[in-house]
Parts: C-alpha cells; sequence; structure tokens
C-alpha cells in the first residue's frame, strides 16, 4: 500500500490461532490488543511515522486514549481483517477509528478507537506532525471523510440504569446494608 491509504485497505490480516484462545474458546483481549496495534503501526507507517525514528523526525507517537468495542467473538481458525479510518486530526494529535471484520463469517467482530499524539521523543512532550506528515493526515482525513462518521465512534462505557440499580435501590429502602 502506499501513504495516504483508503479506509478501504486492509491494514492487517490474519487467523486465530490456538494460543490467541481464552476459556470461552474464543480470541482472548490480549490478542484483539495486539491485532490492534498492528494495524495502528501499519497505519501509522503508511502515513510517514513509522517505529523507526529518523533524523528528519525526531519523534514518535504515543496513544493517549484506547477503546476496544468486543461486538462478535472471532473463534479457532477464523480469518480476520482490519482497516482504519481517520476520523480527526490537528497540529499534534490524530483521532484513528479501526475495524475488525470476520471475513470466515462476514461479520464486524470488533473496533478499537485511538487517541493519538505526536511526541518529540528528545524532550519527551507534545511536538507538530513533521509538515509532509500533517498534509499526508489531511489528505487522509479529507478522503476517509467521504466514508462517513461510523456510529460507533465516541461510545462512552456506561451501565444505563434498569431496574436492577444499586443506587435507585438503597435511596428507595430496597436493599439493605446487613453488615
Amino acid at each position: 500500500m502506499t501513504p495516504g491509504h483508503s479506509a478501504r485497505d486492509h491494514l492487517t490480516r490474519g487467523r486465530v490461532e490456538a494460543q490467541a484462545l481464552d476459556a470461552n474458546g474464543h480470541m482472548n483481549v490480549a490478542a484483539y490488543t495486539a491485532v490492534f496495534d498492528q494495524a495502528m503501526e501499519a497505519w501509522l507507517k503508511e502515513h510517514g511515522l513509522g517505529v523507526e525514528p529518523h533524523a528528519a523526525d525526531p519523534g514518535g507517537v504515543f496513544v493517549l486514549e484506547s477503546h476496544v468495542r468486543y461486538q462478535r467473538e472471532l473463534r479457532a481458525d477464523e480469518e480476520y481483517a482490519v482497516t482504519g479510518q481517520l476520523i480527526a486530526c490537528d497540529e499534534k494529535r490524530a483521532h484513528l477509528f479501526l475495524r475488525m471484520r470476520n471475513l470466515t463469517r462476514n461479520l464486524q467482530a470488533a473496533t478499537c478507537e485511538l487517541l493519538l499524539i505526536h511526541v518529540d521523543l528528545t524532550s519527551r512532550h507534545a511536538a507538530p506532525w513533521p509538515e509532509t506528515v500533517h498534509h499526508r493526515l489531511i489528505r487522509a482525513l479529507r478522503e476517509d471523510a467521504k466514508l462517513g462518521r461510523p456510529v460507533e465512534v465516541g461510545a462512552r462505557i456506561a451501565i444505563e440504569r434498569s431496574r436492577f440499580d444499586p443506587a435507585r435501590l438503597f435511596m428507595e429502602g430496597g436493599a439493605q446494608d446487613k453488615g
């Protein structure tokens, strides 16, 4: 792939190996994390931000925040692929959305949303993207915007109020402290 890939291109592909299974018989959390990390590294490399530092840019990319959503399980020997879409960027940060598909069953398996920041590795402080990288990111942002914003972007972790809400039960006197 060339710099400025399309979100339609696979960043990484693979097959669920037996050693990646957990006690429930599906791919474990560490394996999902590793696959998303490989996909992020491939995306960075395609945009001129490979893992190897070079003289033109003494910087690197740090992950500030990560949110993985597990939607469908991946089981032994099933094939998967990950695509990426740039959601937003500014002079130092990028908001990247990764989508993992189960190719065997043609289902979305998981998503990973990342907030990345460019860091000067000498000072260890946030620093602007190199100009050429920033231009690539802007081009990728324009291209990826044509895909529309994924509905999963910005999802939060929460337990919505339900019939069994311990705080509500306590307030209504439905739960007694027996201790």
